[in-house]
């Protein structure tokens, strides 16, 4: 894999962003300073704030078209590689109304997904994307003027596998870190103390939730929370399990370091882990399938 050329572009978007917040942010510390030294140290932070502020919109502005070149050029290979079962496209994910119908976020009023992986491993159909979800608030000052204001419902991973045991009601797995997240149905206690800590499970059939969650299978969830060090809820409805991935974003390229053999260990590790979700909550195993 050459990198030539990709890195040439990520250093020209570099030090183009460097000397457009540069002059924004001496302009405006001269400007807040007014050319006199009292207001030296006034300007410089105000000059420093906004040169900051200035270099990261020029970098989302002018790397736009370098992000989906990296994700073409580099990533798509890279999965290939790693995991020729899978496919990749980085411009589409999964859609709105599948987010939504399993039940856990709701109410937002901006949606977006891109990074779709899709297909098999070991048997197991699955897909997973990178979303954002975010609900717009309106909140009124003293004089009663109004400001909008993004609150953030989800932003991470949504993981989506075929399950390999029969679903006869939806059950949830709510991390208690996540107050975003919510449930429909009856408390359901659990028989694992570091669980319950963790988790609030709610479900509509208290015995098929204890089917589902055995206590391997909660052991194993616990393993792949830890693993992804992010808070991470499920629910369990059809024939399908939903995994939300909080805090996660997939295959961002990084302006400021060099793209070469070394750095792409970490996207290796981003896709390795998305495909040991499979292996590690043992969905390949269909032995209690029922027909």
């Amino acid at each position: 894999m050459k990198f030539d050329n990709i890195n040439r572009v990520r250093r020209v978007i570099v030090v183009v962003s460097f000397v457009v917040a540069l002059l924004i942010g001496l302009g405006v510390a001269l400007g807040v300073s007014g050319g006199k030294p009292s207001g030296a140290f006034a300007g410089l932070v105000a000059g420093l704030i906004c040169a900051g502020i200035a270099y990261f919109i020029s970098v989302a502005l002018i790397g736009r078209g370098f992000k989906g070149k990296f994700k073409r050029e580099i990533i798509a290979p890279l999965v290939t590689q790693i995991a020729p079962e899978l496919t990749y496209r980085p411009n589409i994910g999964i859609s709105s109304e599948e987010f939504l119908a399993c039940g856990i976020y709701r109410g937002f009023d901006t949606y977006s997904a891109n990074d779709l992986i899709t297909g098999m491993v070991d048997g197991v159909w699955l897909k997973c994307s990178d979303v954002n979800a975010q609900k717009i608030v309106t909140k009124y000052d003293k004089k009663g003027n109004a400001k909008q204001t993004h609150i953030t419902i989800f932003a991470g991973t949504y993981f989506v596998a075929k399950f390999n045991k029969k679903i006869k009601s939806a059950t949830y797995v709510i991390d208690r870190a996540n107050s975003q997240a919510s449930a429909v149905g009856e408390r359901a206690m659990m028989d694992n103390a570091e669980f319950e800590k963790t988790f609030a499970t709610y479900t509509g059939d208290q015995i098929n939730a204890r089917y589902i969650l055995t206590p391997k299978f909660m052991q194993d969830f616990l393993a792949l929370r830890r693993a992804f060090g992010h808070p991470m809820s499920a629910c369990f409805v059809d024939d399908k399990v939903h995994i939300f991935l909080s805090g996660t974003d997939h295959f961002e390229p990084n302006y400021l370091r060099a793209i070469n053999s070394e750095s792409l260990q970490r996207y290796r590790g981003e896709i390795l882990a998305l495909k040991n979700i499979i292996k590690t909550l043992n969905l390949s195993d269909d032995l209690f399938l029922e027909e």
